[in-house]
């Protein structure tokens, strides 16, 4: 069997080509994934949705990023290499309520929204699906073999590990203002919010091996987990690091306290926008995440921020793609 190349389809991106021998593949959380092929001319393609659709004139940037937009660039692709639509088959999946479901996530449904708009555009130009496998609460990876039109909708823990990548991290330009924390804090909280994770991975593995495949089978979370298996969490164990490297009260709360934001004393507009963060990446980014951030908070955050359900489309809309696909 001759090799063949796997190419990942970030969020907000879309790719297709005609008698390829890649498989194309997307990690999908709440982002939606939609992969075309025309076997009479061996022409597929995927496209990653990030949002159902712009929010004003947004799209006109980056049109890969939306159902609405996105799809019929997809479809024009095949139509421009020559495949008729009644050839084309396509393959629905991801949309999923990712991590601890609170009513915001089920009120909000990016996911839900997109796989409508989806099934809606496949319709009007006499595209059949079929296979759709949307909705659920678990990330998962959808591949299209480009040799066959064979596809496949996995399990992500199933590909973990699988491939490396070199990260562009976000920079101070990338911070969208707000005006409610410095940039700068605001960065450097995001970068060290985990550091207590890179003391606790150096005795992971010989103290509590099972950790990570305990986490992907049991409703456990992560902090509780640490406690049980290691003793302290990694919450507390950068916290102390804070205190003896002698960081600022700001940082040193926001790391102590980013997975339950309501405890921190004072510094709460820093504390809770890295919660905020933390739990929109787990939701959006691309990749298989094992910690589930709680969702018990989201309310009292957003209101304290002075947020509303209805801004986290424009957040993320905001968000810089290289940020959203740290794991591809």
């Amino acid at each position: 069997m001759s090799y063949q190349k796997t190419e990942h389809i970030a969020a907000g991106c879309l790719k297709a080509d005609i008698r390829s021998s890649s498989i194309y593949q997307a990690y999908l959380g709440t982002c939606l994934g939609v992969a075309l092929y025309d076997t009479t001319l061996k022409v597929g393609g995927m496209i990653h949705i990030l949002l159902p659709e712009p929010l004003g004139n947004a799209g006109a940037h980056i049109p890969e990023k939306y159902a609405s937009t996105g799809i019929p660039m997809l479809i024009n692709q095949f139509i421009g290499r020559g495949s008729s639509p009644q050839n084309i088959k396509a393959v629905i999946a991801g949309g999923a309520l990712v991590g601890p479901v609170s009513h915001q996530d089920i009120g909000l449904d990016i996911g839900g929204r997109s796989a409508d708009i989806a099934r809606k555009i496949l319709q009007r130009h006499n595209i059949e699906v079929i296979k759709s496998e949307t909705g659920g609460f678990f990330i998962c990876t959808l591949e299209l073999n480009m040799r066959t039109g064979e596809t496949a909708i996995n399990p992500a823990w199933e590909d973990v590990c699988k491939s490396q990548q070199e990260i562009t991290p976000p920079t101070l330009d990338d911070i969208k203002k707000t005006g409610r924390a410095p940039a700068n804090k605001a960065y450097t909280a995001g970068l060290l919010h985990d550091i207590g994770k890179v003391i606790l991975d150096q005795y992971i593995s010989n103290r509590a091996p099972l950790l990570f495949r305990n986490l992907s089978i049991e409703t456990e979370s992560f902090l509780s987990a640490e406690k049980k298996l290691l003793g302290i969490t990694h919450c507390e164990v950068g916290a102390f690091l804070a205190k003896k490297w002698q960081f600022s009260s700001a940082l040193s709360q926001a790391i102590r306290h980013h997975h339950h934001p309501e405890k921190t004393e004072d510094n709460k507009n820093l504390v809770y926008i890295v919660y905020l963060a933390d739990l929109l990446m787990e939701k959006f980014h691309t990749g298989h995440d094992l910690e589930k951030m709680q969702t018990q908070s989201i309310s009292h955050v957003l209101a304290h921020l002075g947020l509303t359900l209805a801004d986290i489309p424009e957040i993320i809309d905001a968000t810089p793609l290289n940020v959203m696909n740290t794991n591809e």
